[in-house]
């Protein structure tokens, strides 16, 4: 059963969109998470070690 190639070319072109915006927001907390995490640790090697 296929879909015409078009039809679908913009649906995954859409969805794509969606996903990447949600994709973006992801990566942007993961990189704070993993700045956050850096930084205590940092501090804690300087306070303890």
């Amino acid at each position: 059963m296929r879909v015409n190639p078009a039809e679908e070319v913009i649906h995954s072109k859409r969805f794509q969109h969606r996903y990447q915006r949600r994709l973006n927001r992801l990566m942007r907390i993961a990189a704070i998470a993993l700045a956050a995490v850096t930084t205590y640790a940092l501090i804690f090697k300087i306070v303890f070690f």
